[in-house]
Order: structure tokens, then sequence, then C-alpha cells
């Protein structure tokens, strides 16, 4: 089924937007993208500054071409601005086959290509390189963003690289990272402050056909001043949920109408940061269009 959690801006060529070719598939709990598009992606409909998100990206298609996550994402006159943290097998931007740029309509600018120990790009393409996993973390205006060497598909994932981590603070443009004998810090040219505040997240590709986001992990995004409680357990899981939003006037109040789902999508996994029914931290939950589960790891 199509995951509705997501939308595809209509943006014309800069954003060729093939929603029906997205796809949730709930039974490998996967995002799936079929087609060969100069640029296509997906993105949450709410927006956040809170939250770790992270996937492995993987293609069974013998192209070179691009997959990645997209940090932050907002529009111009109905063009679409984004920043993305993506993999390559050198056939496009960033060619050495990570780092981080900004797209803005058709143009693309790096904003950090790491020089990384072990991350050379492959011969062949993603078919041959395998896969590779990629997490973002936003606390506020700081973005960082890491990814591993390339693994088998299929195979289990190894850590994260941490010399390959590129960290941009939105508010005053610097970006840090390390090229391939020192870690560096410069101010960018381009303008990420315009991503400050809450902005949506996503999938992105750019011609690459047959690409998968596997084992995709998404924590936080809750904004810090509101609460969701889970209502009407019923076999093993919840039907329903209030909303509450924390004022410094007014203290805590029941947001009329909001939902779990208005808040965070569905499908949808979370997890609890603050679980008081349960005494701790930690616990999963699937989030489904009528009904919430926790999942028994």
């Amino acid at each position: 089924s199509n995951n509705t959690s997501y939308t595809t801006p209509n943006a014309g060529a800069t954003w060729t937007g093939d929603p029906s070719a997205w796809v949730y598939n709930s039974t490998t709990d996967q995002v799936e993208f079929s087609l060969n598009r100069l640029r296509d992606g997906i993105v949450s409909p709410e927006g956040f500054e809170y939250f770790t998100f992270e996937g492995t990206l993987q293609s069974t298609n013998i192209d070179d071409d691009s997959i990645g996550l997209i940090a932050a994402f907002r529009t111009n006159s109905g063009s679409p601005v984004y920043l993305t943290a993506h993999r390559t097998v050198g056939g496009n931007t960033p060619r050495s086959g990570w780092g981080l740029t900004l797209t803005t309509g058709t143009s693309e600018t790096i904003i950090a290509e790491p020089t990384v120990p072990g991350f050379t790009v492959p011969a062949g393409g993603w078919s041959t390189a395998g896969a590779s996993r990629v997490r973002v973390v936003r606390t506020g205006d700081v973005l960082r963003i890491t990814a591993t060497p390339w693994f088998a598909l299929g195979g289990t994932a190894p850590a994260y690289e941490p010399l390959s981590e590129i960290t941009l603070d939105l508010s005053t443009g610097q970006v840090t990272y390390f090229n391939g004998s020192s870690w560096v810090t410069q101010t960018t040219s381009v303008d990420v402050a315009q991503f400050q505040g809450r902005q949506q997240y996503g999938y992105y590709v750019q011609s690459q056909a047959n690409t998968t986001y596997v084992d995709i992990d998404f924590v936080g995004g809750v904004a810090r001043d509101r609460v969701i409680l889970l209502t009407d357990e019923s076999n093993g899981g919840w039907d329903g949920s209030e909303v509450y939003r924390y004022a410094e006037e007014t203290g805590w109040s029941l947001l009329l109408g909001a939902t779990i789902q208005s808040e965070l999508g569905s499908p949808r996994v979370v997890t609890s940061v603050v679980d008081e029914v349960y005494g701790d931290s930690g616990r999963r939950f699937q989030i489904y269009g009528d009904r919430v589960e926790a999942i028994v790891d």
C-alpha cells in the first residue's frame, strides 16, 4: 500500500513527484521506490526539530547514482529546497560516495563531502556495492549525519564510521567534517538558516531504480511542549489517543481533535522517551491509521 504518512510536492520537473511509486511494504517494513527519475522524494507532512532518523539504503539496480535521507525540507514559491545526506556509487554528486548537499530547484550544492578511509567508491553500481546505513540526528539547529561503510545486501550493518560525521549548525552555517587527514570547520556560503525551526524530513533518490530503505528507525519528533496519552486499551493495543500541549501561562491543556496519527502520521514506528505506564523509556510502538500497538522485541 502507499505510505500515506508522506506527501510529494507538486513542483514540476525539479521534483518529479511520483506518489504512487513510493510504497510502504508492511510485510517487510520498508519503503520502496522502483522508478528511475531525475530527482524524486517523499516527505513527512509535519515538521520536526528534535529527532534521530536512520535507515539502510540499497538498490538491486546496477546504476551508480544517489540514494539519501532528507534531513530538512521546505518550499520556496512552490519549489522544493532540501538538505540531503546521501550515498552514491560515483554517478552523481557527491561523487566520492558520501556527503551533505543543498538542493534548490535544479541546483545542487555540496555543503560537505568528507574524505573517509574505507569509503572508497566500489567498482560497478549499487547492486555490486551493496548497502550503507545512514543516520540523521537533529537537535534544534544542529544536524549531525553519519554513515556506515558499504556492506553486502541482506547483511548486518557495521558500526557507523566516526570519521564520516558531518556536523552543520543551521544558525551559523558552520560545518565540520573530516578531510582525510584532519577535521576542518568552515562556514558554508549557502543559506542553511532557512531550515531553522520545524522542518519536514523524508526519503530521496536520484536516477536510481529499485531502491529500498530498510530497517527504518525514527526516534523523537514530538514537540517538547506536547505529550501524547494512549487511551481505549484493547487486545494489547490502543484504539484512541489524546494530545496535550504545555503553555507557560495555562499549563497543560487538551488539544481538541488531535490524535497520535495527526501528530506523528501513520504507519510509523515511534519510541517513547517518557513511559510512566511501563516505568521506562525506549519502548517502541507501531502507529496504524486507527490504532496503536506495542512492539514486543
